[in-house]
């Protein structure tokens, strides 16, 4: 396949699961983009590409996503054989997996949180994001050959200038963690998550993020295509919609950003 030569793999460090493979590059432009790259020329469900630095990293929306050695970037490939409406909740199951590695790695009681629809925050600052996505279909009803599942946590450094305050994991008391510590950490509790939700349903998933929401119950601002709406964050529906009330009126919002004005 294209690129393969400058991948070298190893599985000394990182305790991978059963039938999965790690792809570790130095350099990346985006892990997420190589990771597409290796989905349509077949590589396999389980196949995990980790770059030790990238240089075009992505957040939704099209937004950069900075990364500097020392940090996690990484990109799973899943081939789940589910509609992409079926398939969507992994991002709130890989949300779930990244806090509680966090957690483990920081004082007792520190504020680890969900914030919809994407990122982990500790004491309220950004550390970690998530972006979703997938070959196309034509059809709702059709299964996507791939979904391409990515997640930057910031370890040891973090931008300073940016629209919502960032912090890394050294920063917030977790100066002894590694990306092999969170990375294996990771995959424990993704694929407990993952369990739980094809066995159970979204249900079980609902509960445990809304533990950790961030602000559920508070006023809120959700920015959606280019309207701010503010309002009560009342949860998540069972789609992973979030649901804001507003007045009177119960709103569901599928995709923007939240704020809060203190």
């Amino acid at each position: 396949s294209r690129r393969r030569a400058s991948v070298r793999v190893s599985d000394r460090d990182v305790k991978l699961p059963k039938n999965f493979i790690l792809e570790r590059h130095a350099v990346l432009d985006s892990t997420n983009t190589e990771a597409k790259r290796r989905a349509e020329d077949g590589a396999l469900s389980g196949v995990v590409v980790l770059a030790d630095e990238q240089r075009s990293g992505r957040g939704r929306m099209g937004r950069t996503w900075g990364s500097e050695p020392g940090n996690l970037d990484a990109s799973l490939i899943l081939r789940p054989n589910m509609t992409l409406a079926r398939a969507a909740p992994y991002g709130f199951v890989a949300g779930l997996a990244i806090a509680e590695s966090i957690a483990s790695f920081l004082p007792n009681e520190t504020p680890v949180q969900c914030k919809w629809p994407n990122d982990v925050l500790i004491n309220g600052k950004k550390v970690s994001g998530l972006l979703l996505e997938a070959s196309p279909v034509k059809r709702p009803e059709d299964h996507p050959p791939w979904l391409v599942l990515g997640f930057g946590v910031d370890v040891r450094s973090h931008p300073v200038e940016t629209e919502w305050p960032a912090t890394s994991l050294s920063a917030e008391g977790g100066s002894d963690a590694t990306v092999v510590d969170i990375l294996n950490a990771f995959w424990v509790s993704f694929l407990k998550w993952a369990q739980v939700y094809e066995t159970v349903g979204f249900s079980s998933i609902q509960r445990a993020w809304s533990n950790r929401a961030w602000r559920l119950g508070g006023e809120i601002r959700v920015r959606a295509a280019g309207t701010d709406i503010a309002g009560l964050f009342e949860g998540l529906d069972e789609t992973g919609a979030l649901v804001l009330l507003t007045g009177a009126e119960t709103r569901r919002v599928t995709a923007g950003d939240v704020f809060f004005d203190q």
